[in-house]
């Protein structure tokens, strides 16, 4: 156990020392909790000083303005279906609702604005097939390279199916949680459960969608998604949002917008 988090340290260490600024110091953050948890069960002798300064939440949250989401035509839909993706319709949930109406979570972090935020009225697109669900190249990345890859792969799926004012974007939390269990009703299939996990045999991740809902204003940590459970349901654990983890990728996440200004 203890050469396994010394590996994990080495691995941060040098992840943080290519970084500057905000990401640098969440990454340190991080890792300080990683090695005083470590410390406290005996593993490791060694604590890390602690981060000068916090990053904050600028740059982290993407604040989506200028445009409004519109509904998906009925030519939208059958491009879409003929391509593989299925469409489900947003209602405002949350997931204290969904966990108040009956549904089941391995864990939720506990924090009121995960709980709390309500998914946006919407029509999503995602594709189910497990080698399609992620935007490629997303694993291992770090939010912002992740956000230019899902931005690039919605431009080619728009030119591809030729639906004007498509796009793929960062869920919420609610959102992904929404969608897992309108899926699971439709097709008895869950989403980023047994079939979605990592591929490579030596490593074979569970694999999380990074969303774009925060646990606070100050905090640099977001909610993750992913792990649907058969029997307890779907894990939502809170993340640093600036590190760039091999379990942790941007799904395909497709909206239809129309700009306002």
């Amino acid at each position: 156990m203890a050469k396994e988090i010394r590996d994990i340290i080495a691995q941060d260490e040098r992840r943080a020392a290519g970084l500057e600024g905000l990401e640098a110091a969440a990454i340190l953050q991080s890792l300080r909790r990683a090695i005083d948890f470590a410390v406290k069960k005996g593993w490791l002798s060694t604590r890390l000083p602690k981060v000068a300064s916090s990053p904050t939440s600028e740059g982290l949250v993407t604040v989506e303005t200028g445009f409004s989401f519109e509904p998906f035509t009925d030519e939208d839909k059958e491009k879409l279906r003929t391509d593989g993706a299925l469409v489900y319709t947003l209602e405002g949930q949350k997931i204290q609702g969904q966990k108040e109406g009956g549904r089941r979570f391995l864990h939720v972090v506990s924090a009121k604005r995960v709980l709390t935020t309500p998914s946006r009225i919407m029509e999503v697109a995602i594709y189910p097939d497990p080698e399609r669900f992620f935007v490629p190249g997303t694993f291992s990345q770090l939010k912002a390279t992740q956000e230019e890859l899902v931005k690039k792969d919605g431009q080619e799926l728009q030119a591809r199916l030729g639906i004007e004012g498509l796009e793929e974007i960062l869920p919420e939390a609610p959102e992904v949680t929404e969608v897992m269990f309108k899926h699971f009703d439709a097709t008895g299939v869950r989403l980023l459960g047994e079939d979605y996990r990592d591929p490579n045999p030596e490593t074979r991740y569970w694999r999380y969608i990074r969303t774009n809902t925060p646990i606070n204003k100050s905090g640099p940590f977001i909610a993750i998604v992913g792990h649907f459970f058969a029997v307890y349901g779907p894990y939502v654990p809170d993340w640093n949002a600036y590190r760039a983890d091999a379990f942790l990728g941007a799904a395909r996440w497709v909206v239809k917008v129309k700009k306002t200004g």
